[in-house]
């Protein structure tokens, strides 16, 4: 199970196929932000490479490597935010808003890092605490703040904020799993991968297409 979970296929193969058809997709579309979504789309095929089987940092140092895959988790987590906030678009500072609910998750899990915790161990933390913040958001923060919104622009924050509680509800099942010593977790874990590797800028782009009244 392992085998399969570190195939090229899967990471970065899948990503890049799904990133090649979205952006030969994009060209013909006439929304607005088409070079957001492919910056994103771009951004996470170049996450696929350095941090799959084909990567060139295979030489480089653990520290390097852990560094490198925070980022790329971090600016994951900050295309959710910023889509979501362009989506609500309930005044100024979309990008700044983002950046400070890009940084909840790492200020709450990333000490246990000063505790030597093992490495599954540290991001089960974080992604039981990004589906805290998500549950929060969707059941509290966007209600509230898109109580006088448009119905379409509601449905499509809670839509990607639901996408976001089911990827890291079952990367952190799937860590249970591991953790427990079930190699089914493998299997499990390809699922949000998928999800976070090639689904998302595409759902992403659907959702706030529509809600903007956007042709496709």
């Amino acid at each position: 199970m392992g085998t399969l979970y570190e195939s090229a296929w899967h990471i970065p193969g899948t990503p890049w196929l799904v990133s090649l058809a979205f952006l030969a997709l994009l060209a013909r579309s006439p929304a607005p932000r088409r070079g957001l979504f492919a910056s994103l789309a771009a951004l996470i095929a170049l996450d696929a490479w350095l941090n799959g089987p084909l990567t060139p940092l295979a030489s480089a140092s653990g520290a390097v490597r852990t560094g490198v895959a925070l980022v790329f988790v971090l600016a994951g987590d900050l295309r959710y935010f910023l889509v979501a906030e362009l989506g609500a678009a309930t005044g100024p500072g979309a990008w700044r808003r983002a950046l400070l609910l890009t940084l909840v998750v790492p200020v709450v899990a990333l000490p246990l890092r000063l505790l030597a915790v093992p490495e599954r161990v540290l991001w089960l933390a974080y992604e039981v605490a990004f589906l805290v913040l998500a549950l929060l958001l969707r059941q509290v923060v966007w209600p509230r703040r898109l109580r006088a919104a448009p119905g379409e622009i509601a449905r499509a924050v809670t839509a990607l904020t639901t996408f976001q509680v089911a990827q890291y509800a079952l990367w952190a099942s799937a860590d249970v799993m591991l953790l427990a010593g079930l190699e089914a977790g493998w299997l499990v874990r390809i699922v949000p991968n998928t999800m976070y590797y090639a689904a998302f800028v595409p759902f992403a782009w659907w959702w706030l297409g529509e809600a903007e009244g956007v042709p496709r």
